[in-house]
């Protein structure tokens, strides 16, 4: 069973290492044609989505994955010391030209969520988001998973001030524990137990610094996800959350209208 295993994940990766090898190939002969940088930069963008999208490549967790189509998982990057100027989720295809390689950068920021899990994992994007100009406006998605972690006692909340930044943002989802977001009282006489309610949706606004997110102007979607066991009170909480997040963007000078929506994560996919 080990080696049917073995042979299977060898399998993957020799498929997509042929995959990479002739992709490489066709999009290099693509993009290093001699009239290219004649064409207007709004088809030159075209060709570079083209190239790129759902081109596979293999992440630094032996997976096969999609540019484009597969969330950016800053977390593995983190942990293996990647350059956060020059990550290794690039395409390749983004150094055949030093001359072209920020339009392919731009193309894959434009087109990608990426999701982050920690700190660390904020100060990584938040480097590769700065490593030239613009690079920071392009980014539209994006995805906090461990968003409710965000300790008590701080002024700003940083992946707010990374959402903030980020001024062409157009989805974001955050995800609770049901923990934070709920409060754990008696139940009638002492000795019939404790049960959970929801935090009010006022206080939740304020204790994760929420109304930062009234400065992503450009915002569309808001994901509301609750993670760990279902939690009634959790589900409540966050459907109260959603309703005022709402109201509040509605209330801007802008009127803004953002789109709530509701998910449920089961499973944790990386630990502290």
């Amino acid at each position: 069973m080990h080696q049917a295993t073995e042979s299977a994940a060898s399998d993957v990766s020799t498929d997509a290492l042929l995959h990479l090898a002739a992709s490489a190939a066709v999009l290099t002969s693509t993009l290093m044609f001699p009239k290219f940088l004649e064409l207007p930069q709004e088809l030159r963008l075209i060709i570079w989505d083209l190239a790129i999208r759902g081109q596979p490549y293999l992440a630094l967790d032996g997976k096969l994955k999609h540019y484009l189509d597969d969330t950016v998982e800053i977390r593995e990057h983190v942990q293996t010391r990647d350059n956060p100027e020059r990550p290794s989720f690039l395409p390749p295809i983004c150094s055949v030209s030093r001359g072209t390689m920020e339009e392919g950068v731009a193309v894959l920021i434009e087109g990608s969520k990426f999701m982050v899990a920690s700190i660390q994992d904020n100060t990584f994007l938040r480097a590769f988001l700065n490593a030239a100009p613009g690079r920071l406006q392009l980014c539209r998605n994006l995805s906090f998973d461990y968003f409710s972690r965000f300790p008590s006692g701080y002024e700003k909340n940083a992946d707010l001030e990374l959402a903030a930044a980020c001024s062409g943002l157009r989805t974001i989802k955050l995800t609770f524990h049901y923990e934070p977001i709920t409060l754990l009282v008696a139940k009638g006489a002492y000795e019939d137990g404790l049960t959970r309610q929801p935090c009010s949706a006022e206080s939740l606004f304020t204790k994760f610094r929420l109304n930062r997110l009234l400065a992503c102007d450009m915002l569309k979607t808001i994901i509301l996800e609750h993670t760990s066991y279902h939690s009634a009170a959790g589900v409540e909480a966050l459907e109260a959350l959603g309703d005022l997040m709402s109201q509040q963007f509605a209330m801007t000078d802008r009127s803004q209208k953002v789109n709530i929506h509701y998910a449920r994560q089961i499973t944790r996919r990386f630990r502290y």
